[in-house]
Parts: structure tokens; sequence; C-alpha cells
């Protein structure tokens, strides 16, 4: 496909002169509107080494204004990146609302450079393809505006450029072996390309290719192009607004709530004495502190998730869960109202920013099952959004999954009778009433609908990698040994299976 490309195309300097000043002066315009729509847009040049992604980059910086943009560039991951799912460090480094994100490669560094140069196995960069596509459609459909450029040199042109950078005392320190090795591997480059534009150009995010033997022609092409992304997406903006989305209302059907959902099904009347729970509980407490100690030896994550019931005891569960673990190699993160930096991105966004690195375990208290819950209820987002977060949510966690992260999720549940008795009791007492608000009063009003919600939670998003476990809150002590034990089970499991793939791995490399 990219050989048929005329790479001779060119512009003539009258022709030049004439129509980018007037490209320029749209874009900055473009750019505030933007800003004023709230729109986040990235934008990604892909190419051979010295076919002008850099120059782009610049050209199109001295158009804008410096406050309304960033750049960012994939280089070879670092320590700390490698510690963490290979999406991780894109994630936390995509667009704010209204904000422009100009990226040289960004994750498809993993499909060109990091596999070419022989970096990651092929089963990791074969599972890449769809984890772009996932993810730019998840951003597509927060509203982010997606424009890619893929900046094409013949083999003859890349040569006399790596030539003439090696002439230029500014310049020779862009050239080494490795861009002359990656110069003849050149027929080899382009097969991974043509591969990577066929799978990952979708009609939210296509390709744009741009012939780049010519600056002039290139520069004008990119601008081209931007220009009519941008101003096609704030036109797409503006039709919705005329539509006329309307936030989700909740509607009662009588029948559904009085049918018993999985949560009806729970035996809530299992408990444990005094005695059997402090000898399950310290015997559970020790198990997890060594698997704590063998995940952290041979690299095994966890991210544990914690939803339930207001008053359902998540905050007990989680202190007698981390008691005896060693806090260096933990975090606890309690998920609140999002901060305004959040809400200015996808709202899985701020939950990337906490992804586990290798060896250690997150542990959320409420979590992005938010979304399917708290926000469907009140209303935070549309039916549209919610609908769409179970996808989402499962393809999340399968990225995590893959990137040898086990996952476990809880739902502490407890009798409507219970959470009233903790509910009084809290207001009691004068150490636990700063716990209450009048918003737990306010969601206790809603039990049915919430009741609703998690029973579909639940069915859409236990899968096999990651499943839910529901907890028997209404006794503290049996819910606490639970939890403990769960997580001590899939951590030992975690551990074989690393320890299968690692078995699996040196098995390939002795037969070769």
């Amino acid at each position: 496909m990219l050989e048929t490309i005329d790479t001779s195309k060119k512009v003539d300097k009258e022709a030049y002169k004439e129509w980018l000043p007037r490209l320029k002066t749209d874009l900055r315009e473009l750019q505030q509107k933007v800003r004023e729509a709230g729109i986040p847009v990235l934008v990604i040049f892909e190419g051979l080494d010295t076919s002008g992604k850099g120059d782009s980059i610049r050209h199109l910086s001295e158009v804008l204004d410096p406050r309304g943009f960033r750049v960012h560039v994939a280089y070879e991951t670092t320590e700390d990146e490698r510690k963490r799912p290979w999406l991780w460090r894109y994630w936390v480094n995509t667009p704010a609302r209204g904000r422009i994100s100009f990226c040289e490669r960004f994750w498809y560094y993993r499909l060109l450079n990091e596999r070419i140069d022989g970096l990651v196995e092929k089963e990791e960069w074969s599972h890449a393809y769809q984890d772009i596509n996932q993810t730019e459609e998840m951003l597509h459909e927060d509203g982010a505006l997606i424009v890619k450029f893929w900046l094409h040199i013949s083999r003859k042109e890349q040569k006399k450029r790596l030539k003439a950078a090696e002439n230029d005392p500014f310049l020779r320190y862009t050239v080494t072996k490795r861009e002359w090795g990656r110069h003849k591997k050149y027929e080899e480059f382009i097969a991974a390309a043509e591969e990577m534009l066929e799978r990952t150009s979708t009609h939210i995010s296509p390709w744009h290719i741009v012939e780049a033997n010519d600056r002039r022609y290139r520069r004008m092409r990119v601008l081209q192009h931007l220009c009519e992304e941008i101003a096609n997406a704030l036109n797409r903006q503006e039709r919705r607004k005329k539509v006329g989305e309307v936030k989700n209302g909740y509607v009662s059907v009588p029948v559904l709530e009085e049918m018993p959902t999985l949560l009806d099904k729970v035996d809530l009347t299992k408990k444990l004495d005094e005695e059997e729970y402090q000898k399950r509980k310290v015997e559970g407490q020790v198990r997890l502190h060594g698997l704590q100690i063998e995940a952290v030896k041979r690299g095994v994550s966890s991210m544990v998730v914690y939803q339930g019931w207001d008053a359902a005891g998540k905050g007990g569960n989680i202190r007698r869960l981390t008691a005896t673990l060693d806090p260096r190699f933990y975090s606890v993160i309690p998920i609140s109202k999002p901060t305004d930096e959040e809400l200015s991105h996808h709202y899985l966004w701020r939950f990337w920013n906490h992804v586990p690195p290798v060896g250690h375990m997150t542990i959320f208290d409420r979590s992005h099952y938010g979304r399917v819950m708290v926000e469907r209820i009140e209303g935070f987002c549309t039916e549209a959004d919610w609908r769409r977060a179970y996808q989402e949510i499962n393809e999340f966690e399968m990225q995590l999954y893959r990137a040898g992260i086990a996952i476990v999720k809880f739902f502490i549940h407890i009798t409507p009778e219970e959470q009233l008795r903790r509910f009084e009791s809290r207001q009691n007492d004068p150490n636990k009433a700063w716990k209450m608000t009048d918003e737990d009063w306010r969601n206790r009003e809603k039990w049915d609908q919430y009741r609703e919600s998690i029973d579909e939670m639940i069915q859409r998003t236990s899968t096999t990698y990651a499943p839910w476990t529901i907890i028997e809150g209404n006794d503290k002590r049996f819910a606490r040994v639970k939890g403990i034990e769960v997580v001590c089970k899939t951590l030992e499991e975690a551990l074989e299976r690393k320890a299968a793939q690692k078995g699996k791995s040196s098995s390939g490399k002795s037969k070769n």
C-alpha cells in the first residue's frame, strides 16, 4: 500500500505563500473554539526516522497559543514505566478537555519501534492492536478528537536526509547506528507500518497518510487535515447539542423492583464467633504477609476493589487486610468526588494514574464502578455514558490482567435494616458521627434503584479474569475474614500463573 504512494508530490512557493498564512489563522481560531467547547484533541505523528515528525510539531507549535497545548514524545520506556501496564504512560498523558496534545509516536511506538527492535514479544505487540483501538474508542466516545498522521518518505529520501543530518553540526547527534540500522530495515518497517495502518484506521480515528518528501507540501497538508478534523469535531458537537441528549432519569418498573436479584440470594445470616474470627483472621494475615513478600520478589502486582453499601464496612475490611502488610508495597486510594482536573479527562484517567507498579498492591475504597452506580443514579452522566461504561471497564481490566495484574473485586452486601442500625449507631457516637452526611440518608432512600444498578453491574462486569466476590457483610467478623482469604487465594493463583509463564518462556528459549 505505502509503496504505491507518490512521495514526489510538491507545492509551489506561490501556492504555499497564499494558503499557509490563511490555514495558520484558521487553526489559531479553531484552537480557541476547542478550548471553549471543551474538546480534548490528541494529534499523533508517526513515520520513519527523518520523515518530518519533529518539524511538523514545531511548525504547529509556532502557530498556536502555547498555553493550550503540550508535546509528548514516546522514547524508550523508563524503569518506572516498565513496572506498569504498557498503556499507562500514554493514558496519564492524554489531553484534558479544551487542550491539544501533539504526540510523536505515542502508543504506536509499540507497533513499530519496539516491534522492529525486538523489545517486545509477538504476543505483546499483537495484543496492542486491540488495546489501542479500544482506548481510542473510549476517548472518542468521551468527546475527544484523535487525529493521526503517517508521514511517508521514500527509502532514497530517508538516506539523503540521514546523510545531510550527519553533516549538520546541529543535527549530527540525531543520527546514530540505530537510525542507520533502521534504514537498512526500511522494507520491514514499511510492512509493519502497513499492518498498523490497516488494523488501526477506524471510522472514529482514521489515519491521514501525508506524502512527506517535500517539506512545504507536508506542512500544508498537515495543517489542512488538522483544520478539517477540528472543524468536523466542533460541528458534531453542535449537532449533538441540537438533538439534546437528555441526562438519564430513573424510571420505576414495579415488577423489576419486586423480582429477586443476585443480592437477594446472598445468605446474610453467616456469622463467626469471636474465637473462630480471631483464629482465621490471624492465619489469613500471616498468610497474606508471606504472599506479599513473594509477590514483591517475583513482580506480581494486584488491584483490590472495594464497593458496597454505605456503612457496609469497607474501611474496616481494608484495615484488617493491610494490618500485617509492608506499607512500602501497597497503597490505599479513597475515591470521592472527582477534582476539576479529573473531570477534565476521561473518567478512567484518574484510575490509570493509580495502577500499581510491579510487585505492588493498590486498594481502591470505591472505584471506577461509580460510573455505573452513583453517576448513573444521580444523573452525573448520560445514559449513553454509563451503558457504554460496562464494556470500557471490562476492556480496562483485561488490559491490566494481560499486564500481569491480579484483580480482586468485592461488593460488601448488607440488609437495609442493618444499614439503618449502623447509621443510627454512628450518629449517636461522637467518634463516628463525622462519617454520616445528608448524602448517606438520601442514598438510602434510593435503595431499590441502587440494588438494580448493582445487580446489573455484577452481571455485566464479572469476568473470568476479574470476577466479583459478594461478601456477606451483616456480620463484620465474617466479612473481614472472607476478604482476607479471597485476596490470599487470588494472589496464590497469580503467583502460580507467573511461575507457569516463566517456565513456558524458559522452555521456549532452551528449544532455540
